[in-house]
């Protein structure tokens, strides 16, 4: 199955981010979490991931398309579609990229919330696609592979613009299917799944670096898109309500 993960070892990259002592990984086939919470019930993380991967797993085995597409897709009248399968479907529309494009997102977002319950905090990274909910502001560093501003810039998030997602796709770092060349297309929206499917589109537009500034132009200006951040090498474009921050 083509599950859409950043990275192919996720400790590469996780070594170099500071995390609270208490962050936690969970694994559910190619699902990869890094939790951190007040509390960490690993159980019940891991089984809101398995959940929603059997319900992926069987929209596509009743609809191949879903896991097989590129572009959106209509799923057939009668075809019973999870809620989490509904977001996907909703941002490959928006984004214009395949349902699987937002998985990770998806999934880092549902086993978020269900952390946080009613008011807690907690930070679930998915493959590089993490979801944050907190009272308090957030930075989130940005991990762009051989590029000099890899793990050198972060997106500063305030308080009022969480819960969000802050969801990462590259054409030099990782297996993830990319047609761009970007190092990191980067998207900040409230939705996972569509941060997630809006980043694959990003980096898709991203072949060198004269094409960062147009890109996250288009990006920025999708419905539900907080903004973008592209990096290619040597330059760095970022549109929307970001700021920035020097690590």
């Amino acid at each position: 199955m083509p599950w859409n993960s950043a990275f192919d070892d996720p400790s590469s990259y996780r070594r170099r981010v500071r995390a609270d002592a208490s962050a936690r990984r969970v694994v559910v086939g190619e699902t990869d979490l890094w939790i951190t919470a007040g509390s960490v019930p690993l159980a019940a993380a891991a089984a809101l991931a398995a959940r929603i991967r059997d319900d992926v797993a069987l929209l596509g085995r009743l609809f191949p398309p879903f896991l097989a597409s590129l572009a959106p897709v209509e799923v057939p009248r009668g075809i019973p579609i999870a809620p989490a399968a509904q977001a996907m479907l909703r941002a490959a529309r928006v984004a214009g990229v395949g349902p699987m494009a937002a998985v990770a997102g998806t999934i880092a977002e549902a086993v978020c919330r269900e952390l946080a319950g009613g008011g807690g905090e907690a930070i679930v990274e998915n493959g590089g696609d993490v979801y944050l909910v907190s009272a308090a502001a957030k930075t989130v560093a940005i991990y762009a592979g051989e590029s000099p501003f890899s793990m050198r810039v972060g997106i500063r998030l305030a308080a009022a613009q969480m819960p969000c997602a802050v969801c990462t796709s590259s054409g030099t770092v990782g297996p993830a299917l990319s047609f761009g060349r970007g190092d990191a297309a980067v998207v900040v929206s409230p939705s996972g799944a569509l941060a997630d499917a809006a980043a694959t589109a990003l980096g898709n537009r991203i072949r060198g670096a004269a094409d960062v500034e147009a890109a996250v132009q288009w990006a920025a200006a999708l419905p539900g898109v907080i903004g973008a951040v592209a990096i290619a090498g040597e330059a760095m474009a970022a549109q929307g309500d970001l700021e920035l921050q020097p690590l």
